[in-house]
């Protein structure tokens, strides 16, 4: 979210991001008084969301899939970085299909043009998301205390996040 926002918008810069919480006079005056960054996630002109944070956003939007009371399939995409013929080999099935011809992994990224510039290949992919520990080495430590306090544990869980 911080290198591609897509819809999602709230003040955030590199040297402060995912800004759970506002920690410069700047971020502060912008957050109005509030405790948390707030984020508004616009998906057309009349369909605009409000969260309090990047966090509360990211518990919105799988609530309203993990919560939901007709059949949908969630796929992680470390499972698909790192088990991406097992994944799609069980999707296919799962849809009343089989897996046929050979796998092809793609290095580069799959995601082309100016708004998806710096987008990670599968190298860069495998080394960012293949160590546990790095998911976090963005984060400032009162960013991570909200984050920890804040994000649905059911979720975390079902994700195999370690909460």
């Amino acid at each position: 979210m911080c290198r591609h926002t897509y819809a999602a918008n709230w003040l955030h810069n590199e040297e402060h991001c995912p800004n759970l919480v506002p920690l410069t006079k700047n971020e502060l005056h912008h957050a109005k008084g509030a405790p948390t960054v707030p984020v508004n996630v616009r998906y057309s002109d009349k369909n605009v969301t409000h969260h309090k944070s990047l966090a509360d956003l990211w518990n919105d939007w799988y609530s309203d899939w993990l919560d939901a009371e007709f059949p949908r399939l969630v796929v992680r995409y470390e499972d698909l970085l790192f088990h991406a013929e097992a994944v799609v080999g069980q999707i296919c099935t799962c849809g009343g299909g089989v897996l046929h011809g050979k796998f092809t992994y793609i290095e580069d990224s799959a995601k082309l043009g100016s708004v998806h510039k710096g987008s990670n290949g599968l190298v860069k992919a495998l080394i960012s998301y293949g160590n546990t520990t790095r998911r976090t080495d963005v984060f400032r430590a009162p960013d991570l205390r909200y984050a920890s306090k804040t994000l649905r544990k059911d979720i975390l869980h079902t994700f195999r996040y370690n909460a």
